[in-house]
């Protein structure tokens, strides 16, 4: 049977670049010649938004198809080049979600679409969840196998990321018993600074040195990429970032070939 990695990233904090994360980790392993899929299921739309898909490129057949599996269509996946496709519900997931209650409620709407449709055709499948712990973040993580949970390198932030914990294992109870959190990737870092080595080590502390993904430390071109639609190795392949993120990537390849 093809092996399949379906990965989350999810932080309850916006600002944590959990979408620049998401974009580049997939982009890089796209490169690897593994093909690839982004799902986007953040109402913002911004890893849509990042490889170039506007919100008036975006259908509503996402949303539909996560409600009625019959009625999914190929369109609604980009191809960002033959080995990195993203697709996603862009701006009708708020409305999807705030018509959602406890009843109505499917947890597994997600996870049924992935089966029934991406799971032959790709070999990472990454999901960009949106910066809170309701509906849409619990769709995600059931249909997920593994979690990185991005985080800034500060007080208020690393005691955020035990909230998430919390959650993921109470999804883990309830949804899906198969779910394991690959690591936390620690963002924004500043590595000049004596405080950020010191949450850094308290992050290593916290959840074990073997769960802390290698940091990504601050950079400008990060930032600037999406104004193109490129990816970091494609924007500035010299960059601190396209260096820090291929460090992430080969972490997580070690595992894929274990």
């Amino acid at each position: 049977m093809k092996k399949i990695r379906i990965i989350a990233l999810t932080n309850k904090k916006g600002g944590c670049g959990k979408t620049t994360s998401c974009v580049n980790i997939a982009g890089l392993i796209s490169k690897k010649k593994y093909k690839t899929l982004i799902i986007d299921m953040d109402p913002q739309g911004h890893a849509l938004l990042h490889l170039g898909i506007t919100k008036n490129n975006v259908s509503p057949l996402f949303v539909k198809s996560l409600t009625d599996i019959n009625k999914y269509s190929d369109s609604i996946i980009f191809k960002k080049n033959e080995y990195l496709y993203i697709t996603g519900g862009g701006k009708f997931l708020e409305e999807y979600e705030k018509n959602l209650t406890p009843n109505s409620f499917n947890p597994y709407a997600l996870k049924q679409l992935i089966y029934s449709y991406f799971i032959d055709n790709f070999d990472f499948i990454f999901i960009d969840t949106p910066p809170s712990l309701e509906f849409l973040t619990t769709l995600s993580l059931v249909a997920s196998k593994e979690v990185i949970i991005p985080t800034l390198t500060n007080f208020l932030s690393i005691n955020g990321v035990e909230e998430v914990v919390d959650f993921i294992y109470e999804i883990k109870t309830e949804y899906n018993p198969d779910i394991e959190i690959l690591g936390i990737l620690p963002t924004f870092f500043n590595h000049r600074t004596n405080i950020g080595k010191f949450f850094l080590e308290k992050l290593k502390k916290s959840f074990g040195e073997d769960k802390i993904l290698p940091p990504i430390r601050n950079n400008v071109a990060l930032a600037e990429a999406p104004n193109f639609g490129k990816l970091i190795d494609e924007y500035k392949k010299n960059s601190l970032g396209n260096f820090d993120y291929t460090r992430v990537v080969l972490a997580i390849l070690i595992k894929h070939k274990k």
